[in-house]
């Protein structure tokens, strides 16, 4: 990583993984003690394991996406987890920023404001896609939106605000 790293945490990051922690070994537990339980396929419940044992993946990935850190600096923005980068953008592929309203389970229906980083990963124009999202709930979110308007400004990259259904560019991230 560059010198000048920002990293932006999630503030239910710890109770997202000490849950995360007791659903994965209670999954586990659940699987090894039906496969050593002959009886349990011979009862039908095999379906019911191989559905514990097939959504452990994706409930760990769904850990990994909700419990990683923002990362900002010098040669781009993403996500770590555990120091791993991963869904990195460098600053010559974001784009745009598109900024809107979400709201979702883990925010109790509560609307909360998302922004998308458009990028091209090929470095050509018309391979434009939403490369990945972050919520501004984080640890600090006003230093976040303050780094993040320092990179629109110096890259000049076009930040497009959605309200009520209409798209229109704006000079900063609000």
């Amino acid at each position: 990583m560059a010198d000048n790293v920002h990293r932006f945490r999630n503030p239910a990051a710890a109770y997202a993984t000490v849950v995360l922690s007791f659903l994965m070994i209670g999954l586990a537990y659940l699987c090894v003690v039906a496969w050593q339980d002959h009886r349990a396929t011979a009862r039908g419940d095999l379906a019911v394991i191989t559905v514990l044992t097939l959504s452990m993946p994706l409930v760990l990935a769904f850990g990994i996406v909700s419990m990683s850190d923002v990362i900002i600096d010098d040669t781009g923005i993403g996500r770590a987890f555990f120091g791993v980068k991963w869904k990195w953008i460098s600053w010559a592929n974001v784009r745009s920023f598109r900024i809107g309203n979400s709201s979702g389970l883990s925010s109790g229906g509560r609307i909360y404001q998302s922004i998308w980083v458009v990028a091209s990963l090929s470095g050509s124009p018309g391979s434009e896609r939403k490369a990945t999202v972050f919520g501004t709930k984080v640890n600090d979110r006003e230093e976040m939106i303050r780094l993040l308007n320092q990179y629109v400004a110096k890259y000049q990259v076009p930040v497009m605000e959605t309200s009520k259904g209409v798209r229109r560019k704006v000079d900063r991230i609000p």
